[in-house]
């Protein structure tokens, strides 16, 4: 490689970490937050430093905010991470016996990692999760993720 081009490739390298240490800067990106205000003044910025006119919209928006999601047994606790298009509970959660979509209170289900990203409903998903659509919406479930995410 030429001295230009090492050289070019280092300057590309360190504003692309300049610019993800920026970011990383602002804190959680989540929709409607601080750190998301915060990235879109600064993106904002870079583009009037470039030249461009720039604009920005508000509007009001509903959010739920997962405080905590975990799975309790015999005093041992699991983190996890709530499906988000599941009905929230209130702070005492959900409290029953585990078992297989209709046997226990908590339906246990192994899924596909496509149906994280994909939904449940999506029929490349696990057979075994497809059985908790329909009329067993309702029932608490917990699931863990198995196989390739593609």
């Amino acid at each position: 490689m030429s001295d230009y081009a090492t050289a070019f490739r280092r300057d590309a390298e360190q504003q692309a970490a300049g610019r993800l240490a920026a970011r990383d800067g602002h804190g959680v990106h989540r929709t409607a937050t601080a750190g998301d205000d915060a990235g879109v003044r600064w993106l904002a910025a870079k583009a009037r430093a470039l030249g461009a006119s720039v604009s920005t919209e508000e509007f009001a928006l509903d959010r739920l905010d997962p405080i905590t999601t975990f799975l309790e047994i015999g005093g041992e606790r699991i983190e996890g991470v709530p499906v988000f298009n599941a009905p929230a509970t209130d702070e005492a959660g959900v409290v029953g016996r585990l078992g297989a979509a209709g046997e226990g209170e908590i339906a246990v289900a192994e899924l596909s990692a496509r149906a994280v990203y994909t939904g449940w409903r999506d029929p490349r998903s696990s057979p075994r999760w497809r059985p908790l659509s329909g009329d067993q919406w309702h029932q608490p479930v917990v699931s863990s993720a198995a196989g390739p995410l593609a």
